[in-house]
């Protein structure tokens, strides 16, 4: 995620937040969230392509830890702004394993995450930014 100064030229917003760094991770979710559905479309949305494919796999890996760290900061700065999206940074079963390469998540979990948990968290960003 980027400290540098925002410039918001295209955006409006259902919900105005107190913190300026909360807007800041509004966009950089809704912006990991495309490059995802991008990586996906090039798989044609296949778990057998995704699966073989290990460099798609460990970008959509890193993506939702980005993810789930935005999330995480951004309920930190906005507590009344609830999402339902509980994937925290560092849950992948890191507390289990003595050190966990790029690359560890199981296929299906990584799969399950992106087919269940960004399609609700994409509708929850999409109500608050318009």
């Amino acid at each position: 995620m980027n400290d540098s100064p925002l410039l918001i030229t295209n955006y409006s917003l259902k919900y105005l937040p107190m913190n300026p760094k909360a807007l800041r991770y509004l966009i950089d979710i809704e912006s990991v969230i495309t490059e995802i559905e991008q990586i996906m479309d090039l798989l044609d949305k296949d778990f057998d392509n995704f699966r073989q494919d290990t460099r798609s796999k460990q970008a959509i890996e890193h993506d939702l830890e980005i993810i789930g760290e935005a999330v995480n900061r951004l309920q930190h700065l906005e507590p009344e702004l609830s999402l339902t999206y509980q994937i925290q940074p560092m849950a992948f079963d890191a507390d289990h394993m003595p050190f966990q390469s790029p690359g560890s998540m199981e296929s299906e979990r990584i799969w399950g995450m992106v087919q269940t948990e960004i399609p609700k968290l994409k509708d929850e960003i999409g109500a608050l930014m318009v």
